[in-house]
């Protein structure tokens, strides 16, 4: 409640909507405390705080198995430069998303191009089997004091299904192998589960001493290989039935126009007509009558 200070009715205090302030800044009037004037957003902040919850959901998908597998390894900006990468994505769709991830590095300070020159993996998948290819054509280099004799590369295969949930991982190991060799081909395959839709192959390389891994991030690194739909692109664009009807009467037309051009003519069926009426035949010592057609 508003009190009156002096005959020239200075007033502090609040007054219906309105405070009357005495401080050291002088005489002012403000808006009671706790009022508040409610913001519209636009269309476009709207999309944005949507689509943000989409790329969440998605980095969180890469960033798990890193945070598992790299957990003293990885940097802390990570999570930032996944999500910077994915709002350059056109689309919401997991593949497309998953696809700006691929080159990641888990540390950029010691990332696997010091480590290994060029190395790739490819994946294929068939009957609930996928195929892993993983190559290097140059011996890897630590920058090391001491050169380690040893080195691994393992492969995380993260499956994703439907609904955006990690369904198991997969790790597939090379197992030690000497320094001054290269990785000319190491080929794998094993089972997947049904319902996976979504893989993400991730890759470690370290090196070892008499099969003890370095323990030092400098010995290792990780790195997003590469990423994709299982079941192929058809799942994104299957054809609806107006689509399968119309590609039918194309290819009609093209066989029809091919016989045209080389002279062929295809012989029309004749109509068959109302099945003909059988004669019953007439049981003994009764008498019948002919039946026309």
């Amino acid at each position: 409640m508003a009190r009156n200070r002096s005959a020239s009715f200075d007033l502090s205090g609040t007054l219906g909507k309105y405070t009357f302030v005495r401080s050291k800044y002088g005489k002012f009037v403000r808006a009671a405390r706790g009022t508040h004037k409610p913001a519209l957003c636009n269309e476009t902040l709207t999309a944005v705080f949507n689509r943000n919850e989409v790329l969440n959901k998605a980095a969180k998908l890469v960033h798990d198995p890193l945070r598992m597998y790299a957990a003293t390894y990885k940097e802390n900006g990570l999570w930032q430069r996944m999500l910077s990468a994915m709002r350059r994505s056109p689309t919401n769709d997991l593949s497309d998303l998953l696809k700006t991830q691929e080159g990641r590095e888990a540390h950029e300070k010691y990332p696997v191009s010091k480590i290994m020159i060029s190395p790739s993996v490819r994946a294929s998948h068939s009957k609930g089997v996928m195929t892993l290819e993983l190559q290097c054509d140059y011996p890897p280099v630590f920058e090391l004091t001491v050169e380690p004799p040893q080195y691994q590369c393992e492969m995380f295969v993260v499956l994703i299904d439907e609904d955006w949930c990690h369904t198991g991982v997969e790790t597939v190991s090379t197992g030690w192998i000497n320094t001054a060799e290269p990785l000319r081909k190491f080929e794998t395959s094993f089972e997947i589960s049904p319902v996976a839709r979504y893989f993400l192959v991730i890759l470690k390389v370290e090196a070892g001493y008499n099969g003890v891994a370095e323990h030092r991030s400098i010995g290792k690194g990780f790195r997003i290989m590469t990423s994709g739909m299982i079941g192929g692109e058809h799942r994104k664009n299957r054809k609806t039935g107006v689509q399968k009807d119309r590609d039918k009467n194309r290819r009609k037309e093209k066989a029809s126009t091919r016989n045209k051009a080389s002279g062929k003519t295809q012989k029309r069926k004749p109509k068959a007509g109302p099945p003909a009426l059988k004669s019953r035949k007439p049981k003994t010592g009764t008498k019948t009558k002919k039946r026309y057609r």
